[in-house]
């Protein structure tokens, strides 16, 4: 695999590469994208809200179909329902999810048991 870009964002305020880790930095998000076989691996950490879901889904719409994406969720510490839905319909639309959280995977199902 190769990848072909990361992006650290920290909101609201563009663009952060510190090297502290991701835990320690509220609002941090990054997505990394890499070309595989089958499509694009979008692998996602931090907090997917606010002005980052519709970042993430520019991405997919610009890099690949959301039927050739795969989102690698482990990295995620946090999704608003902005990115719940997205995360939803991106999965109606044939893109796979892999790797969430319990937690996570509760915020996409819209499940509160």
């Amino acid at each position: 695999m190769h990848s072909d870009a990361i992006w650290h964002w920290r909101c609201p305020a563009g663009i952060h590469t510190a090297t502290t880790p991701l835990e320690s930095e509220p609002g941090l998000f990054r997505m990394t994208t890499t070309r595989t076989k089958d499509g694009m691996q979008f692998t996602l950490e931090g907090r997917l809200s606010d002005e980052w879901v519709s970042a993430l889904a520019q991405a997919i719409e610009h890099m690949t179909s959301p039927a050739s994406a795969t989102l690698e969720l482990s990295g995620l510490t946090f999704v608003d329902s902005d990115g719940a839905a997205l995360l939803r319909d991106l999965s109606a639309r044939g893109a796979s999810l892999v790797g969430g959280s319990a937690f996570v995977t509760m915020l996409i199902s819209g499940s509160t048991r």
